[in-house]
């Protein structure tokens, strides 16, 4: 049998089948480059689609954390005719996220927490509605509303930071003299401070109740 490929006629088969074989080989080894250089193409587009999304979303955040930063530090202006009506000073604070975001693009977790900050803004500013406020102390409104926008504005710089550092971005430039993460952490001992205070009066309070009177004994 071998000896029929060394024939004129075996010759020319011979060369039609390794011309086949190449063929296909070439074939397979450009589909091969294709597919890869494919998935590269995707990989870098995905990737730059995440770095593009993280970048609107850490302009919203910071953005966010100046308005939680001014509420953090905001007290009431009262009315001199009524001490029951008040008004703050800043705006509340608005969340405003990217519209039509994919978040499926970030990492995971960074996705995770991103899109539970909306729901625990919405939860402060419903905790807040809730609160009946009267005088002397307005069940503790301007603290719960200071020490709850101090932890956001913690909470939306963590998720800053973390978008950076996962993506390369440039953090925000801030002033020198403006530092909100000092500025936060300072409220919220502050008004931890506050709180174990208070719970010390009422403790107080309750263990040496005040002596009945005479009459009252009788």
């Amino acid at each position: 049998m071998w000896e029929w490929f060394t024939t004129r006629e075996g010759n020319i088969a011979l060369g039609a089948v390794l011309g086949a074989g190449g063929t296909i080989i070439a074939q397979a080894a450009s589909g091969v480059v294709g597919t890869a250089k494919e998935l590269w193409l995707l990989r870098t587009k995905r990737r730059w689609d995440a770095r593009h999304l993280a970048l609107r979303t850490i302009l919203s955040l910071d953005e966010f954390v100046g308005q939680c930063y001014g509420a953090a530090f905001d007290s009431p202006e009262f009315d001199p005719r009524d001490n029951t009506k008040f008004q703050f000073r800043n705006a509340a604070p608005n969340l405003v996220m990217p519209e039509d975001a994919d978040w499926r693009l970030l990492e995971p977790k960074l996705m995770e927490d991103v899109m539970w900050l909306p729901s625990h803004f919405h939860n402060v500013k419903d905790g807040l509605n809730a609160l009946d406020c009267y005088p002397p102390d307005f069940n503790n409104l301007f603290e719960h509303r200071a020490e709850d926008y101090a932890k956001l504005g913690m909470r939306s710089l963590d998720l800053i930071d973390r978008l950076c550092r996962e993506y390369g971005i440039q953090k925000p430039e801030r002033p020198d003299y403006y530092d909100p993460e000092e500025g936060f952490q300072r409220k919220i001992n502050e008004i931890a401070a506050f709180w174990k205070q208070r719970q010390g009066m009422h403790e107080r309070m309750f263990a040496n109740p005040l002596p009945l009177p005479e009459a009252v004994k009788q």
